[in-house]
């Protein structure tokens, strides 16, 4: 058999195993000012906002995202890799299906678990922490190059629709569906991530032993104290401090995700705002920044940048806080820069903490 045919052959069979799901129509035009496409849709498809679609191209899958969708044409954004220069008028769109990203995952493409959307990371090398002439830096922020391994992270903050449906309580002062929930402490969030694992049939990530007090936490004033230690496997957990502020600074190198001023508006609103407010990082994740500070999965320590390994850092060994990351509404002056660090009791609670989701790939 000649190459070229078995490679032909090949490329077939590749496509055949990790076929799209249905499909929805043509592009039928690209607007490479504005970095839109427009969909033809086929008669009697609907698509609906934030829906993701995938397009079959030589350099491979691109993912599209509906951002208005029309009676006949639908308007899409490019989400995670790719280029409009690769997509062609009147090549096929088909809907997303979870598991077809398998063969070809990229940074944006989404993976869904009820309501909540999982975003996928690819890994990387980055330079942690803030330089020294970043307006608000603190002196736990040293520069550092780490190297993180890809993950999934969830695209939005935890909502109190989804806190309240999977373990029935709301402990927000705020209320609000779609608002993120707060008032829940590090024990909550990853008691919750567990509940998560459990719903979807996933392995639990993490031992909670609520009767056995953690030795490496050296609060004076946690009455808790729960154990909580790492089972692992691919079941939802927290951010590591590393992968937070990866994922927060998508790529960017900037005091802020969307460059080195603040934006006063943003910042100052005193408010917390639904998921999915402002306009997201290149990574396509929300509120990253000022709206709830995030928990983290590490204990806090000060000095740690100084001894930190390279690569996946999963912050000291023991400690007084665990990582609070991303600023809230309730502060101001440089709190919601990528950089910023801080810790807070197991325990603590607060109109102004939340977390959201990650899995490892």
């Amino acid at each position: 058999m000649k190459k070229s045919v078995f490679m032909a052959l090949l490329l077939v069979m590749t496509l055949l195993a990790y076929s799209s799901g249905e499909e929805v129509g043509e592009i039928y035009k690209i607007n490479s000012d504005a970095g839109e496409i427009e969909v033809k849709m086929k008669s009697g498809i609907t698509l609906n906002m934030g829906e993701q679609l995938q397009v079959e191209t030589e350099s491979g899958k691109i993912m599209l995202e509906v951002t208005f969708p029309m009676m006949t044409l639908s308007r899409c954004i490019i989400k995670g890799k790719g280029r409009l220069s690769y997509l062609k008028k009147g090549m096929v769109v088909n809907r997303f299906v979870k598991g077809s990203e398998n063969s070809n995952k990229v940074t944006g493409s989404i993976e869904k678990y009820g309501n909540t959307e999982m975003v996928y990371i690819e890994g990387g090398n980055f330079m942690m922490g803030s330089p020294e002439a970043e307006q608000y830096r603190g002196d736990d922020e040293k520069q550092h190059r780490i190297k993180v391994s890809s993950f999934w992270i969830g695209k939005y903050e935890v909502t109190q629709r989804e806190y309240l449906t999977l373990m029935g309580t709301n402990p927000s002062n705020s209320k609000g569906d779609y608002l993120p929930v707060e008032r829940v402490n590090w024990y909550d969030a990853v008691e919750f991530c567990n509940k998560m694992s459990e719903r979807h049939g996933l392995k639990l990530y993490y031992k909670i032993s609520k009767n056995k007090k953690d030795r490496r936490n050296r609060s004076k004033y946690d009455e808790l104290k729960y154990s909580v230690t790492v089972i692992g496997g691919k079941g939802f957990r927290l951010p590591t401090e590393a992968e937070w502020e990866y994922a927060c600074r998508a790529g960017t190198t900037t005091a802020y995700y969307w460059g080195d001023k603040g934006k006063s508006d943003y910042l100052y609103s005193y408010e917390i705002k639904p998921v999915g407010t402002e306009s997201p990082n290149a990574f396509g994740l929300y509120n990253m920044s000022g709206n709830v500070w995030e928990w983290c999965w590490d204990w806090y320590n000060e000095h740690y940048y100084k001894r930190s390994p390279v690569k996946n850092p999963k912050g000291a060994s023991s400690g007084i806080f665990r990582v609070r990351r991303g600023g809230s509404w309730k502060f101001s002056d440089g709190s919601p820069r990528s950089a910023n660090r801080a810790g807070s009791r197991s325990d603590d609670i607060g109109g102004y903490l939340g977390f959201r989701i990650v899995r490892s790939d």
